[in-house]
């Protein structure tokens, strides 16, 4: 009876010491980062969140303002299509806004990782 006989290539051992204190140290750089590209965008996405909703306010209201003036079916008309007018446009730049403000947080947490790849390799010492 043949001995079975491992014909797996050998591969280095993940879970040594310094491999787990590289793989620990990497997580904790890139949920570091994710971190802070976060706290600084979410302020500015709550800015547009309620810019959007104020916008919003503020042309439902002037509509209803319009509304109460109007003398005929016609005028409804018209202040309905204005209000639409104004209530797309309004969805159409938050949504380039909010899309910016998601490309700046894309740009700031891929940031560190690329200007450590584009590093020049350290030096190794004189012997």
């Amino acid at each position: 009876m043949k001995a079975k006989t491992n014909s797996s290539p050998i591969t280095p051992n993940l879970f040594q010491p310094e491999n787990l204190e590289a793989i620990t140290s990497a997580i904790t750089e890139a949920t570091e980062r994710g971190r802070a590209a976060v706290e600084a965008n979410f302020k500015t996405w709550q800015d547009e969140s309620s810019r959007f909703v104020e916008q919003m306010s503020a042309h439902g209201e002037a509509a209803l303002k319009q509304l109460q003036a109007c003398q005929s079916p016609l005028d409804v008309l018209a202040v309905e299509q204005s209000w639409l007018q104004a209530r797309t446009q309004a969805y159409m730049d938050s949504g380039l806004r909010f899309a910016k403000v998601f490309a700046n947080f894309a740009q700031d947490v891929s940031k560190p990782a690329k200007s450590a790849e584009a590093a020049p390799p350290p030096a190794s010492p004189a012997p």
